[in-house]
């Protein structure tokens, strides 16, 4: 619908890259997950998924606050830091792949290649 934000998550994402406030998992190892996830320069407004309603703020609403409180709530229900980066790397591809856009896989090759790993590492049954 007109007027309304769709998946807040997305718009947080977006909003939060570069900024110090809302950063804390982004700016993680020196902000190269922020890099990877290939979203940096981009506005909302850029991606097909969240440019259908044509509202890209919310009056007295802080994205990158909002989104800090989001990674938080990640780690409170177990998430911690390296599946919190795999939701975040999926939640990029989606915005990056939205709309019939060619999806970057080099954007989502680093959790497919612990994936990989991990399960080379488990014993044979």
């Amino acid at each position: 619908p007109n007027g309304e934000r769709n998946f807040h998550v997305f718009y947080q994402l977006v909003n939060s890259i570069g900024k110090k406030k809302g950063g804390g998992l982004l700016a993680k190892k020196g902000g190269l997950l922020a890099d990877s996830l290939h979203l940096a320069g981009r506005a909302p407004r850029s991606f097909h998924y969240l440019n259908q309603s044509g509202t890209m703020t919310i009056a007295g609403v802080d994205d990158a606050e909002e989104f800090e409180l989001t990674c938080k709530a990640m780690g409170v229900v177990g998430l911690g830091p390296e599946h919190q980066e795999s939701v975040l790397r999926v939640l990029a591809g989606l915005l990056l792949g939205g709309g019939g856009q060619a999806l970057r896989t080099d954007v989502l090759d680093g959790p497919r290649e612990r994936v990989r790993a991990a399960r080379a590492a488990r014993p044979s049954r």
